[in-house]
């Protein structure tokens, strides 16, 4: 008999237990004859009742110490493969949703990146990926989760604080019960073998490199800015050389935006594609505030030349960082897949360089110098809206 069976022969028993104890109420009629028999009759059921009680007592006892079997095997299992994805030596991560957000990624995959836990957990995975690799591994997950199998890519990782790295990516769906696909991603290459040093050890000298260059940066744009000769286009310059790869300052005048500079890797490289404003400047104009785009995923940012192509791909663009030129306008810096990603302490920095930047505009149109006003790529002569 099955365990279901069981519970519907049970049931009817008690059904019928119910039906025998209303006929021994029926029957009570006080007559001490009847009664014996009544009395004798009722203990035999109170003893078919105890039987019975006992029977599914023990059913239980045993299902109960089953299950707890059961889920304690499968609690060690969980745990078992919890252990391998984590400590196995070959990065993976398993994502989920139609942006590719990461699930899991093992303690491998977050020292390839060079990310913690935290920063990992619900990042879509192509924003680790190299601008130029992205529509190439969208497609891959695409197919990947509606055909199932396992697929192998070629692919460009973009890291915080180390180098880019080429890595070969497979790419497995997984199915699980009523759930979304989800996508393993292993990178089968070892990220460092034996006789291979990890760039851990380096970290704290690379970050006082950085801190120094920083203050250096700091203190030659000062003194540029005490120049009385200072134009835009020179501090500009200043910050392109060492801050980023692009660099465009957007001015307002009277509710009328320009593109009063606009520089490149090489003279004269960003007057195509930089030589027209874009929504950035003038979102962060209006809030005030600086915008940090670490890993760029939004294409359009930066806006669209005329054939209609995102700017950002012609740039090869990866970081943005846009900061307010006080009531003036705005400034935007832009660094390439070929370099690392802006830090929060650069786009701190990049702040207070355009506030230094935005109070000399302002000063020289408080003492503009003789002739200044004919003068338009002056800072003096930069009057703001």
């Amino acid at each position: 008999m099955t365990e279901w069976s069981g519970a519907e022969g049970f049931e009817e028993r008690l059904l019928s237990f119910h039906r025998r104890l209303d006929d021994l109420r029926g029957s009570w009629t006080g007559d001490p004859a009847a009664s014996a028999q009544l009395a004798e009759a009722a203990l035999l059921e109170l003893d078919l009742a105890a039987e019975e009680l006992t029977v599914r007592h023990e059913e239980m006892r045993r299902r109960t110490d089953r299950l707890a079997a059961d889920k304690s095997a499968t609690d060690h299992e969980k745990q078992l493969f919890r252990a391998a994805f984590m400590d196995a030596a070959t990065p993976a991560l398993v994502i989920g949703g139609e942006d590719a957000v990461i699930k899991r990624a093992n303690t491998a995959a977050l020292r390839l990146l060079g990310i913690s836990p935290s920063y990992a957990s619900g990042r879509p995975f192509p924003v680790f990926v190299d601008l130029a690799f992205r529509a190439p591994l969208r497609s891959m997950l695409a197919a990947v989760a509606r055909r199932g199998g396992t697929r192998v890519t070629r692919s460009r990782l973009v890291r915080r604080r180390l180098p880019p790295a080429d890595v070969t990516l497979l790419l497995t769906r997984l199915d699980l019960p009523a759930s979304t696909p989800h996508i393993l991603i292993g990178v089968p290459e070892p990220y460092a073998g034996p006789g291979q040093v990890r760039p851990g050890p380096q970290e704290t000298a690379q970050d006082t490199r950085e801190r120094v260059g920083r203050e250096d940066l700091v203190l030659s744009f000062a003194r540029l800015l005490l120049d009385p000769g200072v134009t835009t286009r020179s501090a500009g310059r200043a910050l392109l050389d060492g801050f980023s790869d692009w660099l465009a300052i957007d001015l307002v005048t009277g509710g009328t935006w320009r593109r009063e500079v606009s520089l490149g890797p090489v003279p004269e490289s960003a007057e195509g594609p930089l030589r027209r404003t874009g929504e950035l400047a003038r979102q962060v104009h209006a809030a005030g505030r600086t915008r940090v785009v670490a890993h760029l995923e939004d294409l359009g940012l930066l806006g669209y030349d005329e054939a209609g192509a995102p700017l950002a791909v012609a740039l090869k663009a990866r970081s943005v960082v846009c900061a307010p030129l006080g009531a003036s306008g705005a400034l935007t810096a832009v660094r390439t897949t070929a370099r690392a990603p802006f830090t929060l302490a650069e786009a701190a920095l990049l702040e207070e360089l355009c506030e230094l930047l935005a109070a000399r505009m302002a000063l020289g149109r408080a003492h503009p110098p003789d002739g200044g006003a004919g003068n338009p790529g002056g800072v003096a002569a930069t009057r703001p809206g």
